[in-house]
């Protein structure tokens, strides 16, 4: 297989040291490791970059490149200028877009070319002309363009191919079978995929998905986080979505996509300001209410939520005792309960 690639020598190219920081936390942020094993290898994150972003980094190059083109045909007539002018004006695009590196400050990297790559690597070849940079500054530069980008954009770049299959699933109505990394280990699951979102946070990426429980005999929802996701091979089926299951995909949009949402509960809490105070502070994976009442004659607020339960059982047990008062369900309540127990019990031993 080497030996029919067109480009086999590696390509060195210098970066400053925030930005190889910045593909360690990429790779473990997204779980972009090779073969499971939580280990960072940057020709292996930088290989699925050029996968999954230089189409979009091509176009958007060439839009600069036809854009300006169209501009400056008006003031200057002589092909061969305009041309060098163009080339001129992207490159001093390209200085501005990266900050210059400090020789003290600065990291070489070897991307080496794979099957997956190697055209690529050749068509970024032919494509320097256009910018009339240095290998190493187009590479240097894609990467800081793919560095600007949201957090769930960067995701379905990484995990590419992860999401051309679940999205052609969605669109053909295909049963999926998949492995999901959880707990360590992969589990498998058959599921009919309903849509590949990503959290209202702009952070990942969740497929939505109906699998039947057996425990519960009962089509249910799933939610899978995309960077966890295997897929291992998709099938025509004649399954239809449960009526109950689709009216909880809209909620589950609505409110989380990452908790599965299978029961219609209300959840009513009561807090006082120092609640409040958590609940304004604590950001993360917050639950939308769906209103608030109060206060009251002793300063009380009532919270209804209609959202997953797992979410508010792992969003209020980082609440300090005393800021919030679960009315119902007992279930809820019961749960955190339990929970305070065993950790007072681990802090005894």
């Amino acid at each position: 297989m080497r030996s029919k690639m067109k480009n086999i020598d590696p390509i060195k190219i210098k970066i400053d040291k925030e930005m190889y920081h910045f593909f360690k936390q990429e790779a473990t942020i997204f779980e972009a490791y090779k073969n499971d094993q939580e280990k960072f290898v940057i020709n292996h994150i930088l290989s699925r970059l050029l996968v999954g972003f230089y189409e979009q980094y091509s176009e958007k190059i060439s839009g600069q490149y036809k854009s300006m083109k169209k501009i400056l045909t008006t003031f200057i007539d002589d092909p061969v200028g305009l041309d060098s002018a163009i080339k001129q004006l992207i490159e001093d695009r390209a200085q501005e877009e990266t900050p210059k590196l400090d020789d003290g400050n600065t990291k070489e990297i070897s991307l080496r070319p794979t099957a997956d790559t190697d055209e690529i690597i050749s068509e970024i070849n032919k494509s320097m002309q256009e910018t009339n940079e240095t290998q190493a500054g187009y590479y240097r530069r894609m990467f800081y363009s793919y560095s600007r980008l949201p957090m769930f954009e960067r995701e379905r770049i990484l995990h590419c191919e992860t999401v051309k299959k679940l999205e052609e699933a969605c669109k053909k109505h295909r049963e999926v079978a998949l492995s999901f990394w959880s707990n360590n280990k992969r589990e498998d699951h058959r599921v009919l995929p309903y849509s590949l979102i990503h959290g209202l946070d702009e952070r990942y990426n969740y497929l939505l998905c109906q699998e039947y429980n057996e425990k519960e005999k009962r089509p249910m929802t799933r939610s899978f986080r995309l960077c966890r996701i295997k897929v291992k091979a998709t099938y025509r089926t004649d399954e239809q979505f449960d009526n109950t299951v689709l009216k909880h995909f809209e909620k589950m949009i609505k409110l989380s996509p990452q908790h599965s949402i299978n029961e219609d509960t209300e959840t009513v809490i009561e807090m006082a300001e120092s609640g409040r105070a958590s609940f304004r502070s604590i950001y993360n994976n917050r639950p939308i209410q769906d209103r608030i009442e109060g206060p009251d004659s002793n300063g009380i607020y009532t919270y209804y939520f209609s959202c997953s339960q797992k979410q508010l059982f792992l969003y209020f047990r980082r609440f300090n005792p005393g800021e919030a008062r679960i009315i119902k369900p007992e279930s809820l309540k019961q749960e955190l309960r339990e929970f305070h127990t065993r950790q007072l019990e681990d802090l005894k031993g």
